[in-house]
């Protein structure tokens, strides 16, 4: 019986699917213009990145490290000129002061700060690969419920419904979790009008009601498992099993607890995108870098010379664009050149 009914669900889940939506030939052809496109992007990718990526060095990064540089040239200017007067009187204060200098050790110092950038640096990874695994949640669960529908519920006008709103629901929650609003140009609100999984009188509630989004389509979910549910009952022909059959009422609970693992989900990923690392975390480091990159160049500078800026620069952009890149990683939902690719995701 169970055979039966899913072949003639799947026979009439095709003939809708070729009347209701776009024909297959031209859904392949969609996508193999987006797959160009895509490789198209991907040809120019490094450019782009390192484009994203000079952007996202803020000015005052920049200066940060201009500071330093110049710190340290003046480090050696200056040792240059005492080495002078050193070699005018051999052993004498000077020199001593010299030689003080080159034995004082920044190792200690450089290790500290190395520690606590690798500890903050995996703290804003770990937040970042959680944001990755919440929302292949997201996606797993939307498969899988999707499966369910398409399996159980033969009628095509509330199974094909339910569908849209799964696929909505992922772009509702990238959306929700950049701060904006699906209807809002840089989301694909429109675009999704255009493919028919909205309708335009979804998109004006939207746009009317600019509130938690993917809570609205939660809530369209709920109420079309109910209404099929309701129809099974007073219509028939509804569900995969009849009413009459006993195991007909256990299929709303895997329905309904689809929806509700849907919404869990996307409650943790709001909340990691919401709850920040400690200020602590960002102060100390900023402290370590100028208490360190304050000392480290009067050493360097009577150690290695005119090299010592060279030396105090490339280690400070390294150290400030790994500073940066953690606090990048700490939001991974939102359009940094690090973090995730929520498009791809949903398509």
């Amino acid at each position: 019986f169970i055979r039966t009914k899913t072949n003639h669900f799947l026979s009439s889940k095709t003939i809708a699917m070729s009347t209701d939506m776009k024909t297959p030939d031209t859904h392949q052809s969609e996508v193999t213009r987006d797959s160009a496109k895509d490789d198209e992007q991907r040809s120019d990718a490094p450019l782009t990145r390192l484009i994203q990526i000079f952007n996202g060095f803020s000015w005052r990064i920049f200066l940060s490290v201009v500071l330093v540089v110049c710190w340290a040239c003046v480090c050696v200017w200056f040792v240059d000129h005492i080495r002078k007067e050193a070699d005018q009187d051999p052993d004498g204060q000077v020199d001593r002061w010299l030689s003080f200098i080159e034995e004082i050790d920044v190792k200690i110092i450089g290790s500290l700060f190395i520690f606590s950038l690798v500890f903050r640096f995996n703290k804003c990874y770990d937040r970042w690969w959680r944001g990755r695994e919440l929302w292949g949640q997201i996606i797993q669960q939307s498969l899988d419920f999707s499966e369910k529908v398409s399996l159980w519920i033969i009628d095509k006008s509330y199974a094909d419904r339910l569908n849209r709103y799964i696929i909505v629901f992922s772009f509702a929650c990238k959306a929700q979790l950049r701060g904006l609003s699906l209807t809002d140009p840089k989301e694909s609100g429109h675009d999704l009008l255009t493919r028919g999984l909205l309708t335009q009188e979804e998109i004006n509630y939207i746009e009317a009601n600019p509130c938690w989004q993917p809570n609205v389509f939660l809530n369209l979910m709920r109420a079309v498992v109910a209404k099929v549910q309701i129809a099974e009952y007073t219509v028939g022909k509804t569900l995969l099993i009849p009413k009459s059959n006993k195991i007909h009422e256990k299929l709303f609970s895997p329905l309904d607890k689809s929806v509700y693992d849907l919404s869990k989900t996307i409650g943790d990923c709001v909340t990691t995108r919401s709850a920040g690392l400690p200020k602590s975390y960002d102060f100390m480091h900023h402290v370590f870098f100028w208490i360190y990159f304050t000392l480290a160049p009067i050493v360097w500078s009577v150690t290695t010379g005119w090299m010592a800026p060279i030396l105090v620069g490339v280690l400070a952009s390294i150290i400030m664009a790994l500073i940066s890149m953690g606090t990048a990683l700490v939001d991974p939902f939102g359009t940094d050149v690090v973090d995730l690719p929520l498009e791809r995701f949903c398509e």
